[in-house]
């Protein structure tokens, strides 16, 4: 009880620095940089939260250390959806690689929110993910290896970037029913095992520099592919 207590009292303070911060602000107009409100610290001390959602926020950005802060504190998060949430105010872009801190999070959306440098390997700890969308952001450098040897993973959206890598095989019992690493500079083979993904539904490979066929002989297992994009390759 006394948990909860404390847990609804952080969320009062929290819900009134919000609603100073947007009554404060003296511009009718969400758009410009000037009108830019800032995510408070004090969210990132939310330590019970399971769900963090601040989503198509175009009129909000995050403070440098906020990042580290949420993935040193929030540890029993769950979802984690930052979507469209402007980093363009921060020096440093860069995902944590702390990130392997938030070992109960199932889901990662982080879309579209200016972010640069390679996706941290601590990724890879992560062991419970199973939805992930970095597309849309500037990406760059390899593919860590939670994308094939991950056996929860439903969707991975990693699109729209500028990753340089190749794609390993996926591993036996992959779950994966939506894979998109479209435009991109990936190269290499097709993995021979995207035939035996037997969950797929969407498939985009396009704008890449792969190379090789996609088996879909009678002994494939892609019985519930709907979208398919290999265009755009070597």
């Amino acid at each position: 009880m006394m948990s909860r207590f404390i847990w609804l009292s952080q969320l009062f303070y929290l819900l009134l620095l919000l609603h100073f911060q947007l009554t404060s602000s003296s511009s009718s107009s969400f758009s410009s940089s000037s009108a830019l409100l800032q995510v408070p610290l004090k969210l990132s001390q939310l330590s019970q939260l399971t769900s963090l959602d601040l989503s198509h926020n175009g009129f909000v950005y995050l403070e440098e250390s906020f990042m580290k802060r949420l993935v040193k504190n929030l540890t029993k998060l769950r979802e984690l959806q930052l979507d469209k949430v402007d980093m363009s105010l921060v020096s440093v872009r860069l995902i944590p690689a702390s990130l392997e801190n938030l070992t109960k999070v199932t889901e990662i959306f982080l879309k579209s929110s200016n972010f640069i440098g390679h996706i941290p390997r601590s990724l890879s700890f992560l062991k419970d993910l199973k939805y992930i969308d970095l597309s849309n952001n500037n990406f760059e450098g390899k593919i860590p290896n939670f994308l094939t040897i991950f056996t929860k993973l439903i969707e991975v959206d990693l699109s729209n970037n500028q990753l340089t890598s190749q794609i390993s095989e996926f591993h036996r019992s992959n779950s994966l029913q939506i894979l998109r690493v479209g435009n991109n500079k990936l190269y290499g083979s097709i993995p021979k095992s995207i035939s035996n993904l037997a969950n797929l539904i969407d498939l985009d490979i396009s704008s890449n520099n792969l190379s090789g066929i996609v088996d879909f002989d009678k002994r494939t297992k892609l019985k519930y592919l709907q979208d398919l994009n290999l265009s755009y390759n070597s």
